[in-house]
């Protein structure tokens, strides 16, 4: 898609965009940065993009686009996100040694040729207490639950909307019942779900 010159998921860009003009905007993984530069656009002054991608490759590419876009928004980290801080096995490469590009995820365990070991930090611990985050955005295959778990401070002081892949009902269940347990007083509920991504808003 993104070779052929299309833009991933424009509407959520967009909706992610107009959100940056009340705060910071955590967006991730990055992949190769193809929302940076619609975002760091749209950040309002004195406002940030914090990013993260772990795969090596991807982090490459992704340190690419900032540069090749003069991108000065944007903070990006080369490190995955989880409930705590550690080390994980991320799966890069399937048994054939095709790279899994996007598809990365974290996995039990470790295979010579298709894993890599990566540092997980949590987002309370990437992103600084004192800035006001407006939107949370993750796509990190499977990773999504443990990464709200590790941002509990920054949910809790401010309240942002919270975007994640979960087409499926079932799926957008298993958030509801985190935040009801993580966040009671915020109300969290589902507004929307938009090109695959669900669009959880608080009501406090």
């Amino acid at each position: 898609m993104l070779v052929d010159g299309d833009v991933y998921e424009p509407e959520t860009q967009e909706y992610l965009a107009d959100l940056s003009k009340s705060g910071d905007i955590v967006c991730g993984g990055a992949f190769v940065g193809d929302f940076l530069p619609r975002l760091d656009k749209a950040a309002r002054p004195g406002g940030l993009v914090h990013t993260f991608e772990p795969n090596p490759i991807s982090l490459a590419a992704t340190q690419y686009t900032i540069a090749l876009n003069g991108l000065k928004n944007c903070i990006l980290h080369g490190c995955g996100i989880g409930a705590a801080p550690g080390k994980l096995n991320l799966e890069i490469a399937k048994p054939n040694g095709s790279a899994m590009a996007a598809r990365a995820r974290i996995v039990p365990e470790s295979v010579t040729g298709q894993t890599v070991e990566v540092s997980i930090q949590t987002l309370d611990q990437l992103i600084a207490e004192d800035r006001t985050i407006s939107a949370i955005q993750l796509d990190i295959e499977g990773s999504e639950l443990d990464a709200i778990k590790g941002a509990a401070r920054m949910i809790g002081q401010n309240s942002p909307v919270i975007i994640v892949e979960a087409e499926k009902p079932r799926h957008q269940r298993k958030y509801l019942a985190l935040f009801e347990t993580m966040f009671p007083k915020h109300g969290y509920r589902l507004d929307n779900v938009m090109e695959r991504n669900a669009i959880f808003l608080p009501t406090v």
